[in-house]
């Protein structure tokens, strides 16, 4: 079994026991510990922040060649201990983001779990301490402050990981606006089709000398993504410099990663990056597009404008909201398969929506009321995504965190914010977190 990106508050002795019998060797993520070390966790939480964050799985002894699993009995629960690791953890700067705690007893004996995630303000220090703590396959280690190259790779660690980021967020524009460009060839194709039946019908009416109804497509008439207003949503790892799973083991898993998996009508091809789906309507000129990266990107852009009508445009905020919940499970579903442990950023945007009015969340039961009375004051609308895998998978936390985002969306708009129980309803119609 798999704990790495699991709650270990849910986790108990069995589950320990189970995952270490399946002799799941030590690694970047992951250090075992017979008891607990005399000199403290202090270097633990430093390194494992500054490389991709980790779990610390206290009362097993690992084979000191292979990193193995030899002995898994537990260790007794001792209160003060949690103490001293929190007072630990204090030493070092910044604080780090950790989570603590006993699995259940068994014989007398329990686990000790400490998670500790990927830092994002590297790098981490231990206080009264001139090394700066890397974890490197199995073991922490220190970097020398006499290799300039290393410690200034830690410093610009954040900056790197941003660069990464935007890269990627650059390489998925990039296949939306080709994947755009090609079905706007398709429309004008189909547009040039229907045009070569139609004056091959009316060949015998024009030699009679009848009159004809003049040519008129039943595709959407105006060039797609122009007057488009869109929603784009995206995750990914907060350093995506490894990747998870290649472009065919990403098709092959399509069914439990991609947001329309029984749409089959929908081609899923792969890309250099990973695979991406594109579809669009010919008859309003909806356009969507969702894409998985092997490198952990979670990508969808889709048209949120609810009518063609220049004068009555709208947009949705069950639609911008429904698509988040929906990019999450995606992007849970992924890293749940690929084992991914640690950070995520992310982001969500509006764009060419001003002067648009704004239709409410307004589950079954409730009024429409004050729907009509707003609108979009500019063309654009930006909202950042800070969370991480223990989030992600703790179905009460992620629910929270949901619900404030939903508040941060009404406020970054201009509306007042929706009571919880109109929130509670929608999600419940709409089926969200459900276990």
């Amino acid at each position: 079994m798999n704990i790495l990106n699991k709650k270990i508050a849910d986790l108990n002795y069995q589950d320990i026991a189970s995952f270490c019998s399946e002799g799941y060797p030590e690694g970047i993520q992951l250090d075992y510990k017979k008891e607990p070390p005399k000199k403290g966790f202090a270097q633990h939480f430093a390194a494992f922040s500054n490389s991709r964050g980790g779990l610390i799985i206290v009362g097993v002894e690992e084979n000191k060649d292979s990193g193995i699993p030899e002995k898994w009995e537990g260790i007794l629960k001792d209160a003060k201990l949690i103490e001293r690791i929190h007072q630990e953890a204090s030493n070092v700067d910044p604080f780090p983001t950790y989570e603590i705690c006993y699995t259940d007893e068994v014989r007398g004996k329990s686990f000790l779990l400490i998670r500790i995630l990927e830092g994002m303000q590297t790098p981490y220090l231990v206080f009264n301490d001139p090394n700066f703590w890397m974890r490197t396959g199995n073991i922490k280690k220190a970097i020398d402050l006499a290799n300039p190259k290393q410690v200034e790779l830690l410093f610009e660690k954040k900056t790197n990981a941003e660069r990464l980021r935007s890269i990627l967020l650059n390489q998925a524009d990039e296949i939306f606006e080709s994947a755009l460009i090609r079905a706007e060839k398709e429309r004008l194709t189909q547009i040039s089709e229907e045009r070569r039946t139609y004056e091959q019908e009316i060949q015998p009416a024009k030699a009679k000398g009848l009159i004809v109804e003049p040519f008129k497509s039943i595709a959407y008439p105006d060039k797609l993504g122009r007057n488009s207003s869109m929603c784009e949503i995206y995750l990914q790892p907060y350093s995506p410099d490894s990747s998870l799973m290649n472009p065919q083991g990403l098709l092959k898993e399509k069914h439990k990663i991609l947001l329309r998996p029984a749409y089959e009508d929908i081609k899923t091809e792969t890309t250099p990056y990973g695979i991406v789906q594109f579809l669009w309507s010919s008859y309003n000129g909806y356009i969507e597009c969702h894409q998985i990266f092997s490198k952990g990107l979670v990508y969808y852009n889709s048209d949120v404008e609810e009518t063609g009508s220049e004068k009555n445009k709208m947009i949705m905020i069950s639609f911008v909201v429904g698509a988040l919940h929906r990019i999450i499970t995606a992007t849970k579903s992924f890293y749940e398969i690929t084992k991914y442990q640690g950070s995520i950023v992310g982001g969500i945007a509006l764009k060419d929506v001003q002067g648009m009015r704004i239709r409410q969340i307004t589950p079954n039961g409730y009024s429409w009321g004050r729907n009509h009375n707003y609108s979009c004051l500019l063309p654009e609308y930006h909202w950042g995504i800070e969370i991480d895998t223990s989030i992600l998978f703790d179905t009460e936390a992620l629910k929270k965190w949901f619900y404030e985002k939903i508040n941060e969306i009404y406020i970054f708009l201009g509306l007042p914010i929706p009571a919880s129980e109109v929130i509670d309803s929608f999600c419940k119609q709409e089926s969200m977190f459900v276990n």
